[in-house]
């Protein structure tokens, strides 16, 4: 609380042209081992396939109390095409979330009953590789046979969902999977090093805040003095 009282005090004296916008940007590639898990096509194996496997992060806001827009992309290591065809990705949401927590879906997706709904993604015949349960979003792609080797995907939505650090995982053609090295676990107070987890919608926002408070907290994010817990916000 003290921690939030001081970030607050900082952004009334921010500068006027700091408080009303934030970028963050990011990446975890398959070349270092404190950051993902990757086999198959997405590892920087020999043969054709040798590609890697890379997700970014592009997150915005416009204005004070806007929404922020996330956009991911999902490549090869080195920002080119992967090497298998996508099957799926799923992204970790707050817990609980709903639907109408995120609007203005962009990205393949194969259409069904429920679609973007929020919901807890279990281990099973398909999702080869997934370490455990995953509370998220899942991006279906199943009916997407571009040829492998020549697609990047990007997935975008807008939400008032404030960034915090989560999980992912992702499943290529031929059950290849990636997903980050920390999956599972949490940053804790004296986390220096957020190279295991990717940035992901955390818990709404309830009074809109000017971008620099969000920037600032981002920043107390980074020096391990502001904790999250996606899994123990059920109760």
């Amino acid at each position: 609380m003290t921690a939030l009282i001081g970030i607050l005090t900082l952004a009334l004296w921010a500068p006027v042209a700091q408080a009303y916008y934030i970028e963050l940007t990011g990446n975890r590639v398959s070349t270092d081992t404190n950051q993902l898990i990757t086999t198959g096509a997405f590892s920087m194996g020999e043969g054709k396939h040798n590609k890697g496997f890379q997700i970014a992060w592009h997150i915005t806001e416009a204005s004070a109390g806007a929404a922020f827009h996330y956009e991911y992309t999902i490549s090869g290591v080195d920002g080119g095409a992967l090497g298998k065809t996508l099957s799926h990705w799923i992204i970790e949401v707050s817990n609980p979330s709903s639907r109408s927590d995120f609007f203005n879906f962009s990205g393949i997706q194969e259409p069904y009953d429920g679609q973007y709904l929020p919901a807890t993604w279990q281990p099973k015949q398909g999702s080869r590789g997934q370490p455990g349960d995953l509370y998220g979003i899942k991006f279906n792609s199943d009916e997407d046979y571009i040829k492998a080797g020549t697609k990047i995907y990007t997935f975008s939505f807008d939400t008032l969902c404030l960034p915090v650090w989560g999980d992912f995982y992702a499943k290529g053609s031929n059950g290849v999977y990636a997903y980050n090295i920390g999956f599972g676990t949490d940053p804790d107070l004296f986390t220096t090093d957020f190279n295991p987890w990717i940035l992901v919608p955390g818990t709404k926002t309830v009074v809109p805040l000017p971008g620099s408070v969000l920037l600032l907290g981002s920043g107390l994010v980074g020096l391990g003095l502001v904790r999250f817990r996606l899994r123990q916000k059920k109760a």
